[in-house]
């Protein structure tokens, strides 16, 4: 139940290390998130920010990035900039 250890999975998953899934990163930066981990927040939001291995959904994206920023992690934050200053947010999944 380490967050930090699921975020970690997750990456590895997400960068194919040791032949692992892309598609399975999704379920361990779910898994950081639940734990409370911000970099699970920020890496899940970016999924799906860009639709990558999950849906495109810039709701959720937002709302996993403000999570984050709200325990003031640094990528959170950055990525919550990005999504507000691009416009593409709306409130409605795309």
């Amino acid at each position: 139940g380490y967050s930090a250890a699921f975020t970690a999975l997750g990456r590895l998953h997400l960068n194919g290390e040791f032949d692992f899934p892309k598609a399975g990163a999704a379920d361990w930066f779910t898994r950081g998130v639940n734990a409370g981990h911000p970099g699970a927040m920020e890496e899940l939001a970016t999924l799906y920010l860009n639709g990558d291995t999950v849906p495109k959904d810039l709701t959720k994206a937002l709302n996993l990035a403000t999570r984050g920023a709200r325990l003031k992690h640094a990528g959170s934050l950055r990525l919550v900039e990005e999504i507000r200053r691009s416009g593409v947010y709306s409130g409605q999944k795309e």
